[in-house]
C-alpha cells in the first residue's frame, strides 16, 4: 500500500533534528515522514550544515525522498516506535 504525495511544506523539527513531511496511505489517512538532518547532508556534502540547507536539501530531492519513504512503508509499514509512527 503505497504512501503518497501532499502539497503540505516539510518542516524543520530542530528537536529531533530532522525535516517532516505529511504524505497519506492508500485510504488517505495521513502519514508523518521524517529524515534527519545528517542524511540530507550526507546525500549533498557541498552545503552548509545548517537548517537552510536541510529543507532545501529535502526540496531539491522531495520527490526521491518520498519514493524512497513509501517503499519503505510498503515493506515495513509504520515504525512506531520512533518519531510517534
Amino acid at each position: 500500500m503505497p504512501l503518497t504525495a501532499t502539497d503540505r511544506p516539510p518542516i524543520a523539527h530542530d528537536h529531533r533534528k530532522t525535516v517532516g513531511v505529511w504524505m497519506q496511505n492508500e485510504s488517505g489517512s495521513p502519514i508523518r515522514v521524517f529524515v534527519t538532518y545528517e542524511a540530507l547532508w550526507q546525500s549533498d556534502p557541498s552545503q552548509v550544515r545548517d537548517v537552510a540547507s536541510a529543507l532545501a536539501i529535502f526540496d531539491a530531492s522531495r520527490a526521491h525522498l518520498e519514493n524512497l519513504a513509501s517503499a519503505r512503508f510498503d515493506a515495513n509499514g509504520a515504525d512506531d516506535s520512533e518519531n510517534e509512527g
